[in-house]
């Protein structure tokens, strides 16, 4: 009786009761093909990214849901014509050393269909 009382006050001051064991992805990764660089910059299990390359600029947001998948949205901006489009985002985390990032279904907008895919594997690098 003593514990759900505890979480019940916990929930009442906005504190989740929900456990935060999600996986670190933290860092800076590089993508092979094309020496692409992103910034992974995570709050608990939230996180948010950076990454520039050839007239874009990629902005990610997303939470990570358990110690192997992260999803969340990616805002491509054309540094040229500031057309933006927005991605469904998914990574998966590989062994620790390695994510596996997957851009899935645009919202058309720009230069990409709505029905983009890609997937790229980055590795961690310090």
């Amino acid at each position: 009786m003593k514990r759900l009382v505890f979480i019940g006050l916990l929930v009442g001051f906005g504190v989740s009761a929900r456990a935060e064991r999600c996986a670190n992805i933290e860092g800076r990764w590089q993508r092979p093909q094309g020496n692409n660089i992103i910034e992974i910059f995570q709050d608990r299990c939230e996180f948010s990214g950076i990454m520039t390359n050839r007239g874009f600029t990629h902005f990610v947001r997303g939470s990570v849901h358990d110690l192997e998948f992260a999803n969340g949205v990616m805002l491509r901006v054309n540094r040229g014509n500031r057309c933006e489009t927005r991605l469904v985002t998914t990574i998966k985390v590989i062994n620790g050393r390695f994510i596996e990032m997957t851009l899935d279904r645009s919202d058309g907008r720009c230069e990409l269909p709505a029905s983009f895919t890609e997937t790229f594997t980055y590795n961690q690098i310090h």
